[in-house]
């Protein structure tokens, strides 16, 4: 073999060293970047739930907020409520030690203020809907 050919021959056997090493980096590279794609999307999916999961809560909170602000208001009327009861029994006490009231009209006053109290508690109860409180 003459020179050439052989200097022709070591050329083409690099080329094909170095176009082997090329194929076998970007082979490497298409893996890194399959596994990047494949994280990235893993990721991508538990953002997804927890976004989710952060707008349900959010809805909990929101939830658990109006049932406790119905709770303290409703706390608050039926406090109300009973110091105006007891308001009403401690001044019937009253005109009946002063015999102001007869036995029979505090005994009234005082089923009255009962009911009264009662139904302002379960106003959906059968006993509420047709009694009518005395004045």
């Amino acid at each position: 073999m003459s020179l050439t050919s052989k200097v022709l021959a070591g050329v083409v056997l690099v080329l094909i060293v170095a176009l082997s090493v090329t194929l076998l980096y970007a082979r490497r590279e298409h893996a890194e970047s399959l596994s990047y794609a494949q994280s990235l999307a893993l990721t991508q999916d538990q953002l997804k739930q927890a976004n989710e999961s952060l707008r349900k809560q959010a809805v909990v909170a929101d939830i658990t907020e109006a049932v406790v602000t119905t709770a303290v208001e409703k706390t608050k009327a039926t406090t109300k409520k009973t110091q105006e009861t007891v308001k009403k029994v401690d001044t019937i006490t009253k005109q009946v030690a002063n015999e102001t009231i007869s036995s029979a009209d505090a005994d009234a006053a005082y089923v009255d203020s009962m009911w009264e109290a009662y139904c302002q508690a379960k106003p959906m109860a059968d006993k509420c809907s047709s009694r009518q409180p005395v004045n």
